[in-house]
């Protein structure tokens, strides 16, 4: 069994990366009812697609996991509401939590931590980027992007850009992402650690330096991310993990 995490979340921030490919409606134990509460369950109603309502579960199970792994409590512990258009909000945490939360195709990536944080995970595919890129790019960003496109240039914008709106909830409503400038964000200060793999660009972004992130890989597909630029702080430590490790299914 790999051994509990020894530092906490209020120095070292983590980040957790699942493959849903690799997970059921039936893998779910104990199942939803004993672990929903009322928000959640009143959310789970209101999707109408499967697929939408088995990714709810994936997502919200694996909060549960990263919690319980971290403070050895069953997964149906953890009280955490849901509503449309916020992050997930713990209730009954030991001590004041942030999560934020992305999903993209087959995979879920969930960020933990004590301060301001936001995650953004995407597919790369083929998409007309140029037209893309004049919807949420600034002015100065476009005229970087143009000067050079390239699909990595467009996906790490776009990334951090998400990343850094979710980092900052209550300005959500005064700031639309093609007013966010990444070319001048990242000489605040912050710190932004950037994984990829080949069809994958995530980006977790905290407004805040930061010495270490520790990353959880769950699913045998986990292997193959990797940091895009190991330049950059924070360091990164990565764990791979199987769910015969944790509390409950996934």
């Amino acid at each position: 069994m790999l051994s509990r995490l020894k530092s906490d979340l209020t120095h070292t921030p983590q980040l957790w990366l699942f493959h849903t490919g690799e997970c059921t409606s039936s893998d779910f134990s104990p199942p939803p009812a004993a672990w929903f509460n009322p928000s959640e369950r009143t959310r789970f109603s209101q999707f109408t697609s499967a697929r939408a309502k088995r990714q709810f579960l994936q997502s919200r199970l694996l909060i549960r996991q990263a919690l319980s792994y971290n403070f050895s409590l069953p997964i149906d512990y953890w009280d955490i509401d849901s509503v449309p258009g916020s992050t997930p909000k713990i209730n009954n945490a030991a001590y004041e939590l942030n999560i934020s939360l992305s999903h993209s195709h087959d995979w879920i990536a969930v960020a933990l931590g004590s301060d301001r944080l936001g995650v953004d995970i995407e597919k790369i595919k083929p998409r007309n980027l140029t037209e893309a890129a004049r919807v949420f790019m600034t002015r100065a960003e476009l005229d970087s992007f143009l000067s050079s496109p390239s699909e990595t240039g467009f996906y790490r914008a776009w990334c951090l850009k998400e990343a850094c709106y979710k980092a900052f909830p209550d300005r959500q409503q005064q700031r639309a992402l093609h007013q966010i400038d990444t070319l001048e964000l990242i000489n605040e200060p912050c710190s932004i650690v950037e994984l990829g793999n080949s069809d994958y660009l995530l980006i977790f972004y905290l407004p805040q330096h930061i010495d270490a992130v520790s990353c959880f890989l769950l699913g045998s597909d986990g292997k193959n991310w990797q940091r895009k630029n190991i330049q950059q702080s924070p360091s990164l430590n990565f764990f791979h993990i199987s769910s015969s490790e944790l509390n409950g299914s996934i």
